[in-house]
């Protein structure tokens, strides 16, 4: 007599990668700062530096845009907690418009129509944390799509040095004679400056929506947000 095979289902399960880039960003930002406490022979190091300082800045607007391509996931498969609390308007609107917005770079635009829905005061240019996330844009845009520019005739990459002045240290190891980007800017300071930048947009906007910080949600491996070595 044949017996029966039992058929074993494997849970379905949708993996994010929202605070897994956030903490990516973090440790490349450590890497960063370790390289500039403890390593003496600079030279055999400069390469480790810039590719850290780098990809932090990468992997932090990479979270951004993650978290809010997963709430709008969250909507269209109906994850109730997602939106406890909020006119489920909400996340109707937002399952509805989700194959529209999906493919648009535009994550500004996603956050601010979640903010708009909620009636929660929406981001702003020119006023933070709004502001620098855009900023952290246009650097993240300029690395990803990079034109190199002559020093003496700068055009965007002088406007991006603009808008990035005086907002974090510079990197320590870039000669006098070099430009401000790529060289004088692509070190720890820059690193660490995109990570917080991302966390405050973040947190801002659930505390907008009348939620925990973004991070707090998370508050068991905050020490894997640390930006420092030490």
């Amino acid at each position: 007599m044949d017996i029966p095979i039992a058929l074993v289902l494997e849970p379905d399960f949708r993996p994010n990668l929202s605070y897994s880039f956030l903490q990516s960003a973090a440790y490349f930002s450590r890497m960063s700062h370790k390289i500039e406490i403890e390593v003496t022979d600079r030279s055999l190091q400069l390469v480790e530096y810039k590719a850290n300082s780098t990809a932090a800045v990468i992997f932090a607007i990479t979270a951004v845009e993650a978290v809010i391509n997963e709430l709008y996931t969250d909507a269209v498969d109906g994850i109730k907690e997602a939106f406890k609390n909020l006119d489920p308007l909400v996340s109707d609107s937002m399952a509805l418009v989700w194959n529209d917005f999906k493919d648009k770079e535009n994550f500004f635009l996603k956050f601010n129509f979640v903010l708009t829905l909620a009636k929660k005061p929406t981001f702003v240019k020119g006023s933070n944390p709004g502001q620098d996330m855009l900023t952290l844009v246009s650097l993240r845009n300029n690395l990803i799509h990079f034109k190199p520019e002559w020093k003496s005739t700068q055009d965007e990459h002088k406007k991006l040095e603009d808008r990035l002045r005086g907002k974090f240290e510079l990197n320590p190891y870039a000669p006098d004679y070099r430009p401000f980007f790529p060289d004088k800017c692509l070190g720890h300071g820059c690193a660490e400056w995109a990570v917080k930048t991302s966390i405050a947009f973040l947190d801002e906007f659930y505390i907008r929506l009348g939620k925990r910080k973004y991070t707090n949600f998370w508050s068991a491996d905050s020490k894997l947000l640390k930006t420092q070595w030490v």
